[in-house]
């Protein structure tokens, strides 16, 4: 598969979660057909069939390899220090309790954080370090043994969202 598409799956797999509707049958009685997009966005519409379905086109991506030389590079580099950064710490070992997050484990949080800004670094450098490192975040998470304790243990967006990017499956795929 390819790594781009991974990558960016992760971005998109949040942002239909994001814009789900919410549910008319209540709080108490949720079901999946709840989180379905009844219409979809005029982006996502624009390129319904075409896959892999990823916001930044290929012009799109060499316009801002361009923009990060000149226009974008203060952001640039503060991005691509994050991105240098999560490649020399690597992924967070296993902790069950941390200091202060209780049974919700939100250390994990970063491993979900670090994985578009290895992403877009990749994309925008090509150099495989960000994609090899992204690649060991993603692992790293779905190596833990738990997303959560106790009633919490995968519920968090976390679980999903990591599922989603290390198989391909997106909400996305569906239209």
């Amino acid at each position: 598969m390819n790594p781009a598409f991974i990558i960016l799956s992760l971005l998109l797999a949040a942002c239909a979660a994001v814009a789900a509707p919410p549910s008319a049958a209540g709080p108490e009685k949720k079901h999946m057909d709840d989180y379905r997009m009844t219409t979809l966005p005029p982006a996502l519409e624009a390129v319904r069939g075409i896959h892999p379905r990823l916001y930044v086109s290929a012009a799109r991506a060499a316009d801002l390899r361009k923009a990060i030389m000149s226009t974008h590079a203060h952001l640039w580099t503060e991005v691509q220090a994050q991105a240098d950064n999560r490649v020399k710490s690597g992924p967070p070992s296993y902790v069950v309790h941390d200091k202060y997050s209780g049974d919700e484990q939100l250390w994990q949080r970063e491993v979900g954080n670090a994985m578009p800004t290895l992403g877009i670094a990749w994309l925008l450098t090509g150099d495989r370090r960000y994609l090899e490192s992204a690649g060991k975040w993603a692992l790293a998470s779905c190596s833990y043994p738990t997303w959560g304790l106790g009633k919490i243990d995968g519920l968090d967006l976390a679980a999903p969202v990591t599922k989603a990017w290390v198989t391909g499956a997106t909400a996305s795929n569906t239209c």
